[in-house]
């Protein structure tokens, strides 16, 4: 029997080539699985907000919702038969959603009755707002107000002291608006 020497060579020349192809192409592995891990940390670090920055957004945002919850809350105690239509579409500019639905239906009898029995509002805030976010793009104002209302029928008037919530949403073209107003508790005073 003969062996074939080339063949012999050959196997053996590529048995060696494997033996060194090994190890590098593994360390070659380890070091890519390296880079990659040490690229996702710096990455992550990037892109995660600082607790600074989440402050100064939200600090930012606050202070805009803070502002319109106060005069949302002014329109909605200070108004009477002279001021109604003012006041009135000042409120739906700055509301939307269900508040603004309601809203409308409401101001369409409120006007008339208030001129019937030459009633008023006057209020004012008491504590507040406190705000909170419950996304980004969705705050909540809670106020402590005061109103009272006088009639012909009435003319000492009733007061009121309310708790209420405002939920608002940022709207991208008109800034932070209405959405819902809730009457937490309210007692007579």
């Amino acid at each position: 029997m003969t062996v074939d020497q080339s063949a012999v060579t050959a196997s053996s020349k590529t048995t060696t080539r494997h033996r060194l192809l090994t190890p590098v192409l593994i360390a070659a592995i380890v070091v890519l699985a390296a880079l990659s891990s040490v690229l996702g940390v710096l990455l992550a670090q990037g892109l995660a907000p600082s607790p600074e920055g989440v402050d100064d957004f939200l600090a930012e945002r606050s202070s805009r919702v803070e502002e319109r919850a106060s005069e949302l809350s002014q329109l909605l105690l200070n108004y009477d038969a002279t001021n109604i239509e003012g006041v009135a579409d000042r409120i739906l500019e700055i509301s939307t959603g269900n508040f603004r639905e309601q809203y409308e239906q409401l101001i369409a009898e409120l006007g008339t009755a208030l001129e019937e029995v030459s009633a008023s509002s006057r209020g004012r805030i008491l504590e507040g707002p406190s705000i909170s976010f419950r996304a980004a793009s969705e705050a909540i104002a809670v106020l402590n107000v005061t109103q009272t209302t006088q009639s012909r029928d009435n003319p000492t008037g009733r007061t009121i002291d309310y708790i209420w919530q405002i939920t608002f949403v940022n709207v991208e073209s008109s800034g932070w608006k209405a959405d819902r107003l809730e009457i937490l508790s309210q007692r007579e005073a």
